[in-house]
């Protein structure tokens, strides 16, 4: 995708901050009083990156994209109704892309996140445009293989690159810019074992309650035939398989998490940044492929 030099205002409509700010604080305190459990640690994780990110338009962008990222996400995984304008979950996402490149009057909470977004990026000079369709083409892949009644198997390159876009391409690279290292010459690749086990853990982390939401986030490769035919009759997501797939992706994800901390003592980053990337991703992956190897062991 060809990255537009010029990031467009929506239109003469003016976002009343006010406005934008208390529905991004509303979306945080429904996932605090939906799925706090689930959640707790990563709000936690962000109130500390809002404070570590060095400019208040960085952490204004920050939180406002993910606030609207979570408005896109949350009908397409059907814990929020879709809005009542669109007939379809990748009818809204495709929307929202569209809203990215040429803004409009909003429509729905996650365009109005957006407009605030994209307003605090043009008056900052970050440009994270191309960022956030990323991310918004990974939920749109999302509400194409949804099936509750027989989720999709996917070869592992397919889930991959999307993970790869998604994680590498887009969130790493945003904060990237964020935090002003991009300036310095870093790139996504530099931290590309880290995006990739960002992904593992999205996919670790709700195997079950994935499937049972119609997902299915482990690979063809990982099954083997007889289980095929078990997940196809039964249309249930066995612990054996499971277990086995967990510990093998947490093995590699250990492997991949060390080659990371190798080549990040090498990078020219910030303390700041050094802590910012601990606690938005690393602990919480470093996190998770312990407990997985300790259950399993």
């Amino acid at each position: 995708m060809v990255m537009k030099t010029r990031i467009n205002r929506p239109g003469r409509y003016q976002v009343d901050l006010r406005a934008a700010r208390k529905l991004r604080d509303e979306v945080f305190g429904h996932m605090r009083g939906t799925r706090g459990k689930k959640y707790w640690a990563w709000l936690l994780a962000l109130s500390v990156v809002r404070i570590l990110l060095p400019e208040r338009s960085a952490r204004e962008i920050f939180l406002t994209v993910y606030a609207a990222m979570r408005e896109g996400d949350d009908p397409v995984d059907g814990d929020k109704p879709l809005p009542s304008q669109y007939g379809s979950a990748v009818e809204y996402v495709d929307a929202l892309i569209a809203f990215v490149w040429e803004p409009q009057k909003p429509s729905s909470c996650a365009e109005y996140l957006l407009a605030y977004a994209l307003s605090l990026m043009s008056g900052s000079g970050f440009d994270i445009r191309e960022e956030v369709v990323l991310v918004l083409e990974s939920l749109r892949f999302d509400a194409t293989r949804r099936n509750p009644f027989a989720p999709r198997i996917f070869l592992q390159d397919e889930l991959r690159n999307i993970g790869h876009r998604r994680d590498e391409l887009g969130v790493i690279s945003a904060m990237l810019k964020l935090t002003r290292e991009w300036e310095k010459g870093i790139r996504p690749k530099d931290l590309a074992e880290l995006g990739e086990v960002v992904q593992f853990r999205y996919n670790l982390r709700d195997v079950h309650k994935d499937w049972r939401a119609g997902y299915c986030n482990i690979p063809l490769e990982a099954l083997r035939a007889p289980e095929l035919t078990i997940l196809r009759k039964e249309r249930g997501l066995p612990d054996e398989i499971v277990s086995r797939w967990s510990k093998q992706e947490a093995s590699r994800g250990k492997t991949l998490l060390k080659a990371y901390k190798k080549r990040r003592r090498k990078l020219p980053f910030s303390w700041r940044t050094r802590v910012t990337l601990f606690i938005a991703f690393q602990w919480r992956v470093d996190l998770l492929f312990w407990k997985i190897l300790r259950q399993q062991t």
